[in-house]
């Protein structure tokens, strides 16, 4: 699947078999679970179709069954990635929400309208939300917050920050 296939939206990565009944953990990024169960056929990088079958929440993860997938031989098998699904099994956002997924590509711009760069990645490593900004001519990128102190504004193709210098070191 190509990355600049906008159709598709990543909503949950697949990290290895949990037992010995094929079951896999699934780290999913949404907040409504229900989607694992009715958004299918999940889609990794290459295109492969999965059908997902939520069994649990165990831990940070969700336990979940793949239909080919018959035992904990197969899903040893089954490499740890990232799963999509397309944009339009997503439930409707209100004016103020976006998917993150949409901020990559977008251009970083300051207050005064200079380009800072262009956003690669969206993170959460559990303290909060991280904008990874490639430094335009530069090979160097740097993270910033995604927080309103230092997101001013955000329109289809820029987002304009402010207080941003401190984390470019």
């Amino acid at each position: 699947m190509s990355e600049a296939n906008k159709d598709m939206i990543a909503v949950g990565r697949l990290a290895g078999p949990h037992g010995i009944k094929g079951h896999l953990k699934f780290f999913f990024y949404g907040e409504d679970p229900s989607l694992i169960d009715s958004a299918g056929p999940f889609f990794n990088k290459k295109g492969q179709a999965f059908n997902l079958k939520r069994e649990r929440k165990h831990k940070d993860f969700w336990l979940v069954k793949i239909d080919t997938i018959p035992d904990r031989t197969a899903a040893e098998a089954l490499p740890k990635q990232e799963l999509f699904i397309n944009r339009d099994k997503l439930p409707e956002l209100d004016d103020d929400e976006i998917y993150y997924e949409d901020l990559v590509g977008l251009m970083a711009i300051d207050t005064d309208n200079n380009e800072i760069g262009i956003i690669i990645g969206v993170h959460d490593f559990g303290a909060g939300t991280l904008l990874d900004i490639k430094i335009n001519d530069s090979k160097k990128s740097f993270m910033l917050p995604y927080t309103n102190d230092y997101i001013v504004e955000m329109d289809d193709t820029t987002l304009t920050v402010q207080d941003y210098k401190q984390f470019m070191l």
